[in-house]
């Protein structure tokens, strides 16, 4: 629910509990979702006005209509503020947990696939490597003003080339000896 309409739905139910209040007969005030709506003209918003009033008034729910005592509308409109403030809090915490919910669940995404330079996606892949070894890379990363991976890709690279330059020598060293 957007902060706004929980801010409107708020002021309309003070707005309605005073003039229920002021208008009561008995000692019994009840709240329907309808009336509070026609208080703020907010009919395109019903459905944020009942989750609103879910939460607030959830303890006084008897049908579709929320009952108090006089006694009880006197104390929820004293606490109002408060009460709105604490659920709004409530529901900022939530939006916040959910947002972090997603970027956990982002990150977790981009680590099973990393956007390499040339734009496409690389896989990632995990090696074990004694401490003395991680140790010399780093210091090696560190001397070169590069990340690990970059170390890593790089000695593959020429390590690869090294085999296929040996592969390509060995293939022209069998053809010429077959030529003689």
């Amino acid at each position: 629910m957007r902060a706004e309409v929980w801010n409107r739905c708020c002021r309309d139910l003070r707005t309605y509990l005073e003039s229920a209040l002021a208008r009561a007969r008995g000692g019994v005030v009840s709240i329907k979702l309808n009336r509070l709506l026609d208080v703020g003209r907010a009919h395109m918003w019903k459905m944020h006005y009942a989750q609103c009033l879910s939460r607030l008034l959830r303890s006084y729910k008897f049908n579709e209509v929320y009952v108090l005592t006089k006694q009880q509308a006197v104390e929820l409109l004293n606490s109002l503020d408060a009460l709105c403030a604490e659920l709004n809090k409530r529901r900022k915490n939530k939006q916040e947990e959910s947002r972090q919910e997603e970027s956990e669940q982002d990150s977790k995404q981009k680590e099973h696939a990393v956007v390499s330079d040339d734009r496409e996606r690389t896989p990632i892949v995990s090696l074990h490597l004694p401490p003395s070894l991680l140790q010399a890379l780093d210091e090696y990363a560190r001397r070169m003003n590069l990340t690990r991976s970059d170390v890593i890709r790089t000695a593959i690279r020429q390590m690869l080339d090294k085999i296929a330059a040996k592969e390509t020598a060995e293939e022209e060293l069998e053809y010429i000896t077959a030529i003689w």
